[in-house]
C-alpha cells in the first residue's frame, strides 16, 4: 500500500514538474517574442514643434491648401498692402530706399513702369495715385508672369511674399523645398504674409486717390 502511494506521489510530482516546465517555457517564449517586437518595430517619430515654428507651420498649411484647391482668380487687396507697408502714408520712406504708400523699391518701379509704357521717374513714387497704380500692375501682371515662368503655383501668398521678399528668393526656396518654400522664408516674410491676410485697412486708399485697378 505504501509502495502504491509512493509511486502515485512520484508520478504526480513528475506531472506537476513537467507542467510547470512547459508553463515556464511558454512564458519565456512570449517574453522573447515581445522583446523582439520592441527592438524591431520602428517607433514613429513625433516632431518637436518649437514656439517660433508655429507661425511658419500655419502659414505653409494655408499655402498648401491654396495650391491644392487652386485660387481661380487671385486678387490682391492694394488697400491691405498700403496699410501694412506705410499705414497709408504717401510720404513714407523705407530703410532700403522704398518709397511711397506701397513702399516700392527703385528696381521694381523701373521694371513696372517700363512694362506699363509710362515714363514715370522714381521721384513720382511719392504720388499715391501712381504708387498704387505701379503696385497694382506689379502684383497683378508682373508677378503672375514670373510665377508661371518659374512653375510656382500662383496664390495670393506667393504674390505677397514675392512683393515683400523678391521673386528671385521665392524661386530659389521653391527650387529647394518645393511646396513648403514658405516655411523656409525668414520669419519676417511669414509675418508679412500673415499680416496681409489679417489686415483691416482704415480706408479705401484706391478710392481716395481715384486709382483704377487693372483687374
Amino acid at each position: 500500500m505504501r509502495l502504491t502511494n509512493f509511486c502515485t506521489g512520484v508520478s504526480f510530482g513528475i506531472l506537476l514538474g513537467t507542467f510547470l516546465v512547459l508553463l515556464l517555457s511558454a512564458w519565456l517564449h512570449c517574453l522573447a517574442v515581445e522583446r523582439k517586437a520592441w527592438t524591431t518595430t520602428p517607433v514613429p517619430a513625433i516632431p518637436i514643434v518649437h514656439r517660433q515654428d508655429r507661425p511658419a507651420i500655419r502659414a505653409v498649411e494655408l499655402e498648401r491648401r491654396r495650391e491644392r484647391f487652386a485660387e481661380p482668380v487671385v486678387k490682391i487687396d492694394l488697400n491691405r498692402i498700403a496699410e501694412i507697408e506705410s499705414s497709408g502714408d504717401p510720404r513714407a520712406v523705407g530703410a532700403a530706399g522704398e518709397r511711397g504708400i506701397c513702399q516700392i523699391m527703385p528696381a521694381t518701379w523701373s521694371d513696372a513702369t517700363r512694362e506699363m509704357g509710362v515714363n514715370w521717374s522714381f521721384d513720382e513714387a511719392w504720388d499715391p495715385k501712381k504708387n498704387l497704380a505701379v503696385a497694382d500692375w506689379y502684383l497683378h501682371v508682373t508677378l503672375p508672369r514670373y510665377l508661371q515662368h518659374y512653375d510656382i503655383p500662383d496664390t495670393s501668398s506667393a504674390r505677397v511674399a514675392a512683393f515683400n521678399y523678391g521673386i528671385g528668393n521665392i524661386n530659389r526656396l521653391h527650387g529647394e523645398h518645393g511646396g513648403y518654400w514658405l516655411m523656409h522664408t525668414p520669419e519676417c516674410v511669414q509675418g508679412y504674409v500673415m499680416r496681409y491676410q489679417r489686415a483691416e485697412p482704415r480706408q479705401d486708399y484706391m478710392k481716395v486717390y481715384e486709382v483704377e485697378s487693372i483687374r
